[in-house]
């Protein structure tokens, strides 16, 4: 399970782990980071992984709905990420640890309550494996439910061929070591978050806890930081559920 901010690089995790290789056409539709393109959850197969790719989190709102409807979108979410996972993946962008993504990972651990276990935070755009080693302590402070963190790096495709060739070897290589991390950290645990047992009406009233719950978050920032903090904040969950009015009447 692949989870994260709009342009972290989920896609493309996706399509070196299950294809093997960015080489189009691409299983999961590839963004430029400023716009997501995964709007629903999608599974794939292949190269031994199952992997689920969920839309982006913290797009720019493109309208709002109505508490019913944000409830059922969110509810819908829930149900779609029913399951026994090896590994549930926060990925981030190196660099963007936010405000923005602070929430997005509390709501994350609000969705995957019961999984710890099996969370993995990864890094992706690190540039290589020092630039974890160093901060690596400090990340810790901003995800202590996590134990497992990563990182990958996999240079973009390039209109050069010489340059292209020695990015393709640096991608196949970074995917082995990744892979391998993945294969190390599982051993055999699958996990059941707390909504895999969950029926229709409990999926329900998680998703009104969650809604809540974020709004809470952002109530506490405002108070905190003002209304840049509103502004920053109010597209959080967007591509699950257009909640900025929910959000800013919710008070």
């Amino acid at each position: 399970m692949l989870v994260g901010r709009t342009g972290a690089g989920k896609s493309t995790l996706v399509n070196m782990l299950v294809k093997g290789n960015l080489t189009p056409p691409h299983l999961a539709k590839m963004g430029n980071g400023l716009h997501g393109t995964t709007k629903i959850c999608q599974t794939f197969d292949g190269r031994g992984w199952t992997v689920i790719d969920t839309m982006g989190l913290g797009e720019p709102d493109t309208g709002s709905v109505s508490n019913p409807d944000a409830k059922k979108l969110v509810s819908d979410f829930l149900n779609d990420v029913k399951g026994k996972y090896s590994h549930i993946i926060f990925v981030i962008e190196k660099g963007r640890i936010d405000i923005v993504t602070g929430i997005i990972w509390k709501t994350f651990l609000q969705i995957f309550k019961g999984g710890e276990t099996n969370f993995v935070v990864l890094f992706t755009k690190t540039g290589g494996a020092k630039w974890l080693q160093e901060n690596l302590e400090q990340i810790k402070t901003e995800f202590p439910e996590c134990k497992q963190f990563q990182y990958v790096d996999f240079p973009e495709i390039d209109d050069d061929p010489e340059v292209e060739k020695e990015n393709s070897e640096i991608r196949m290589t970074e995917r082995d070591r990744l892979e391998s991390e993945l294969t190390r950290m599982f051993a055999g645990s699958w996990v059941e978050p707390d909504i895999f047992r969950m029926g229709d009406v409990e999926i329900e009233q998680k998703a009104e806890n969650i809604l809540v719950y974020i709004a809470k978050l952002i109530k506490s920032l405002l108070l905190k930081h003002g209304m840049k903090a509103l502004q920053t904040t109010v597209t959080i969950f967007v591509a699950i559920a257009e909640l900025v009015n929910v959000f800013a009447g919710g008070f």
